[in-house]
């Protein structure tokens, strides 16, 4: 009887200290998914701000290429590659073109 009874307690011990381990090793995994998204933001941020009054996004790098839309000053635009001057952004509607790198700045 009382080794059946020390047999139980065991039992709900294990299974309690089994769902806090549970809780901690998930609480560690959100933790570090935070971490290394914010990890991401600050020092892998390709986040750009165009400051130039009239920056033409174009469909290749080069002047005579045609024009997919029309950056205002102000607009955040996300870098994506570089050609010598010529920098590849995507713009917060999800066009993908080009623009002058001295047109925009880092954030």
């Amino acid at each position: 009887m009382y080794l059946h009874c020390l047999e139980q307690k065991l039992i709900l011990y294990n299974k309690k200290h089994s769902a806090i381990t549970s809780i901690i090793m998930l609480f560690f995994v959100f933790s570090m998914m935070a971490a290394r998204s914010r990890e991401k933001d600050i020092y892998h941020n390709q986040g750009m701000i165009i400051m130039s009054e009239s920056v033409q996004l174009k469909a290749g790098p080069d002047e005579s290429s045609p024009v997919i839309s029309d950056l205002a000053p102000g607009s955040k635009v996300y870098k994506n590659d570089f050609i010598g001057e010529w920098t590849q952004v995507r713009n917060e509607y999800g066009d993908l073109g080009w623009i002058r790198t001295t047109s925009a700045g880092k954030i």
